[in-house]
C-alpha cells in the first residue's frame, strides 16, 4: 500500500521545503473540500460588518502577502494591493470586515495563486528556517512565518464551511 505524503516532496526535503510543501497542501486541500462556491454564497454574510466567504478569501490572500512579502520579502505591499485585498477594511481583531470583494470565486482563487507565485519568489530562497525577519513586536523566524500562513488559511477555511452551511440552512 503506498504512503500518503505531501505531494512533490521528495524524501530528503529540508525543514523549510516540508513547510513550504505544507502550505501549498494546505491551499489545495482547503481548496478541493470547499469546492466552487456560488455569487450569493460568496458574498452572504450573516449579519452587517461581519465575515462573508468573500471577505475571508480576500483576508487569507492579505494575509499571505503581509507576512511573506512585507516581513519575509521586505517588500511592502502597495496601496493598490493594500485597497484589492481590502487591507485597511479588515480588522478582525475588532471584528471588522470589509464587504465581500466584487471578485467571483475562480478570480479570488488565482488572485489568491498569483500571491503565492509571488510569496516563493520573494522568500522561497530562503533556507535557513531559524533566519530572523524584524517586525514591531520582535523577530519572527522563517519556520514559524511559513507555519503561521499555512495554519491561518486552514483556521479561515474552517470559518469558510461554516458560513456555507449557514447560508445554505438559511437560503432552504
Amino acid at each position: 500500500m503506498a504512503a500518503i505524503d505531501l505531494p512533490g516532496l521528495p524524501e530528503s526535503a529540508d525543514e523549510v521545503r516540508l513547510l513550504w510543501a505544507l502550505l501549498d497542501d494546505t491551499t489545495r486541500m482547503r481548496r478541493a473540500e470547499a469546492g466552487p462556491i456560488a455569487p450569493a454564497t460568496l458574498v452572504w454574510s450573516p449579519a452587517p460588518g461581519m465575515h462573508s466567504i468573500g471577505s475571508v478569501l480576500m483576508h487569507i490572500i492579505d494575509a499571505e502577502a503581509y507576512w511573506i512579502h512585507e516581513v519575509l520579502g521586505g517588500v511592502a505591499r502597495t496601496p493598490e494591493e493594500r485597497t484589492l485585498h481590502q487591507a485597511d477594511a479588515t480588522n478582525q481583531w475588532n471584528h471588522q470586515w470589509a464587504n465581500a470583494p466584487e471578485l467571483d470565486h475562480a478570480a479570488l482563487l488565482a488572485l489568491h495563486d498569483t500571491v503565492r507565485e509571488r510569496s516563493k519568489r520573494l522568500a522561497g530562497a530562503f533556507d535557513d528556517p531559524a533566519a530572523t525577519f524584524p517586525k514591531a513586536e520582535g523577530r519572527f523566524t522563517l519556520r514559524w512565518v511559513l507555519k503561521h500562513v499555512a495554519t491561518h488559511e486552514a483556521y479561515h477555511y474552517g470559518q469558510i464551511e461554516m458560513l456555507r452551511q449557514m447560508h445554505d440552512r438559511l437560503a432552504k
